[in-house]
C-alpha cells in the first residue's frame, strides 16, 4: 500500500514500477538483486536480468533524489560499504522518514487506520530486528550441518520444535539470524540487555508479523492477546489453514534463557508456546545449557546441541574458515601477523585452537587485535577460550591491583547485579550510600576509564550504562570478589532513604 502510492506518485511504471516494489519491499532488505531480476522477469528473454535490474534502480534512485532523498553517491573506486549504496540510503530514507509521515496522513484520513497502525507495529519489530539480523550475519560463514538439520526436521515431521542449545559465544543467535534473513521468516529475538525479554513482548512481536505477512483479518489486537496463548494458537491455526502445499510456517525464536520468567505465569510455557501446533507450523528456538526452563509439549521435537563432539569437526572448520575471511578483509590484522613473524596458516590454527570453537571469543579477540589492544602481545600471549578473555577483560578493567580497588569493586558489583541497563544517576546514588567520598567524580571517573567494556545507550534524556555482553555481565556477577566487595543491593536499600530509593526503583 505505502510502496505503491508513492510509485504512482513518483510517475514508475513498467520495469521502473516492479524493480522499485522489489527492491524496497522490506521482506527483501537482505536479498541480492539477482535473485529479485530472476523472480521479476523469469517469463521473460532478458540477456542480463542482473544488469537490467541495476539500470532501473539507478533510474529510481535519481528520481527519489530529486524528490528530496538525500543520497550521496559513494567515491572512490570498489564496492560502497554496507549501508552506504545509492539503494540503501534510499531505502533508509523511504522507511525511517517516508513511512512515518505517510502514516500519520493515513491515520488522520483513512477508516482503515486500524488495520494500517497493526502492520505499522509489524514493520516495526520487523525492523528492529532487521537491525540486530545484518550486525550478526555480517562474515557469516558455515554452519551447513545446523541448517541441514533444520531442514531434515522441517521436511519429516508434521509440525514441531526444533531447539539448539549451546553455551554462550557458540553461535545461537548468528545461527538463526542467518535462518531468518535466507528465509525472511516471522522471528523474535530475546535481548535482556535491550530490554526485549517480556512474553507480552513476544506474543506482541509475532502475532502482529503474522497478522501482516499473511494478511489475515484483524484491525487490532484483543486486549488478552500478549497475556496469554490463546490468541496466537488461533493465528497460527488460521495461518495453517491457507497453506499450500509444500508451504509452511516456520517462527524463529532466539534465547529463551534471557526472558523474564517473572512477566508470565509461571505455571505456563516460556513465552506461552503452544503445546500443540497445527499442520506445517513450527517453531526453530535456541536456549542457553544448563537453564532450567518450563517446556512441556505435545508436538515432534528435536534438540541440537551445538557442543555435542560429533560436530566438533564441522565447527573447527567453520572457525579457521572465519578467521581466513577475517585476515583478508584486515589489512591491520595482516600486519599483526606479520609483525609476530607468523605465517598465516600458524596464525589460523594457533587462535583457532585458543578460541576453542567460540564465535565470540574470535569476534572479540580479532577485534581487539587489530584496535591495537594485543599491539606488544605474542599470539602465545592471547588468551586461552572465553573465560580467559574475559579475565584478561577484568585485569585491564584494573581490577587486580594490591590493594583491591573497593570503589571499582562496588560499581561492578551494581552493574552486575542487574541486567538491565542502569542510568548514571542512579550509579552514582547507589554508590554514594556505600560510604564513598566524592562519589560523582570516582563513579565517572571508573566509567570513563572502562569505556571499551560497557554501552552506555541514550534512553528518556539519560546516559544508561550496562556491560557490553550479557555473558561477560554473568561472569562477574559470578566472581566470589565481587560478591565480597562489602556491600549488597539490599545493603544499599537499607542505608537509602525510603524515598529515594522508590524513586528509583520503586517498590521493589
Amino acid at each position: 500500500m505505502f510502496l505503491g502510492e508513492l510509485a504512482n506518485r513518483y510517475g514508475f511504471f513498467g520495469k521502473h514500477r516492479d524493480v522499485f516494489l522489489s527492491r524496497f519491499d522490506e521482506n527483501n532488505a537482505n536479498k541480492k538483486r539477482k535473485p529479485l531480476a530472476e523472480y521479476l522477469w523469469k517469463n521473460e528473454e532478458i540477456a542480463n536480468q542482473e544488469q537490467t535490474f541495476q539500470d532501473h534502480l539507478t533510474d529510481v534512485c535519481d528520481v527519489l533524489s530529486i524528490n528530496g532523498c538525500p543520497i550521496v553517491k559513494p567515491t572512490g573506486r570498489g564496492k560502497p560499504r554496507k549501508g552506504e549504496s545509492p539503494w540503501e540510503q534510499a531505502f533508509k530514507w523511504l522507511w525511517e522518514k517516508q513511512f512515518p509521515e505517510w502514516l500519520q496522513k493515513k491515520r488522520s484520513n483513512d477508516s482503515s487506520v486500524g488495520t494500517i497502525a497493526l502492520i505499522a507495529a509489524a514493520m516495526d519489530w520487523h525492523r528492529q530486528f532487521r537491525s540486530l539480523i545484518d550486525i550478526k550475519t555480517e562474515g557469516f560463514v558455515g554452519r551447513k550441518y545446523v541448517f541441514d538439520k533444520i531442514e531434515d526436521f522441517l521436511s519429516n515431521k508434521p509440525n514441531g520444535y526444533f531447539t539448539i542449545e549451546g553455551d554462550p559465544g557458540l553461535g545461537k543467535s548468528t545461527i538463526l539470524a542467518e535462518y531468518v534473513r535466507r528465509h525472511e521468516c516471522v522471528a523474535h529475538f530475546n535481548d535482556r540487555l535491550g530490554s526485549i525479554n517480556r512474553s507480552s513482548q513476544f506474543l506482541e512481536s509475532v502475532c502482529t508479523q503474522l497478522i501482516a505477512k499473511y494478511r489475515l483479518p484483524y484491525s487490532e489486537l484483543p486486549p488478552d492477546a500478549n497475556q496469554n496463548k490463546a490468541f496466537l494458537e488461533k493465528l497460527l491455526s488460521e495461518v495453517s489453514e491457507q497453506l499450500k502445499p509444500g508451504e509452511r510456517l516456520v517462527i524463529v525464536v532466539d534465547a529463551l534463557d534471557e526472558v523474564d520468567l517473572e512477566s508470565q505465569d509461571k505455571s505456563a510455557n516460556i513465552l506461552y508456546l503452544p503445546r500443540y501446533l497445527p499442520q506445517n507450523v513450527y517453531f526453530v528456538i535456541s536456549r542457553r545449557r544448563g537453564v532450567d526452563l518450563l517446556f512441556l509439549v505435545d508436538t515432534p521435537k528435536h534438540l541440537f546441541d551445538l557442543m555435542a563432539k560429533e560436530y566438533a569437526d564441522r565447527s573447527l572448520q567453520d572457525v579457521t574458515t572465519y578467521i581466513r575471511q577475517h585476515i583478508n578483509e584486515h589489512e591491520r590484522l595482516r600486519q599483526w601477523i606479520e609483525a609476530n613473524s607468523l605465517t598465516v596458516e600458524d596464525f589460523i590454527t594457533q587462535l583457532a585452537d585458543k578460541s576453542e570453537n567460540n564465535f565470540m571469543y574470535l569476534r572479540c579477540v580479532l577485534v581487539d587485535i587489530e584496535d591495537g589492544i594485543y599491539q606488544d602481545s605474542t599470539i602465545e600471549s592471547l588468551p586461552q577460550g572465553l573465560e580467559n578473555y574475559y579475565k584478561d577483560h577484568w585485569r585491564l578493567m584494573g581490577m587486580t591491583t594490591d590493594p583491591p580497588p573497593l570503589t571499582k569493586f562496588r560499581i561492578v558489583y551494581v552493574l552486575s547485579e542487574n541486567p538491565e541497563p542502569i542510568p548514571y544517576r542512579d550509579i552514582v546514588q547507589m554508590i554514594k550510600y556505600t560510604g564513598e567520598q566524592e562519589a560523582e567524580f570516582k563513579v565517572q571517573y571508573v566509567l570513563k576509564g572502562w569505556k571499551q567494556f560497557l554501552h552506555n545507550p541514550i534512553m528518556y534524556g539519560q546516559t544508561f550504562y550496562r556491560f557490553y555482553h550479557d555473558s561477560y555481565r554473568r561472569f562477574l556477577e559470578n566472581r566470589e570478589d565481587v560478591k565480597a566487595a562489602g556491600i549488597t543491593i539490599e545493603d544499599i536499600k537499607t542505608l537509602m532513604p525510603d524515598s529515594e530509593w522508590q524513586e528509583l526503583y520503586g517498590d521493589g
